[in-house]
């Protein structure tokens, strides 16, 4: 997903499963001129929700994944750097 660059910065990207799905990618990429300060994993299935942090690759990239997964939401979140 590319964001325009006039727009207000980003902070989340989350997809919603009302049906189970085998598997999802999720990956958010960031120009190395504007990298976040932390970045986190998280889903919320069956009421529960879990996260943990994540560390961008060498792309600079942040990437979570679900496997038979659903119904619920997963995403990943950023915070920038002050």
């Amino acid at each position: 997903m590319r964001v325009p660059p006039t727009s207000a910065p980003s902070s989340f990207f989350e997809r919603r499963f009302r049906t189970p799905v085998r598997e999802n990618l999720m990956e958010i990429q960031f120009d190395p001129r504007a990298l976040p300060k932390q970045c986190t994993y998280y889903s919320v299935l069956d009421g529960v929700a879990r996260s943990r942090a994540i560390d961008l690759d060498d792309g600079h990239a942040a990437h979570g994944v679900v496997l038979d997964f659903g119904p619920g939401c997963a995403g990943i979140r950023w915070e920038w750097p002050d």
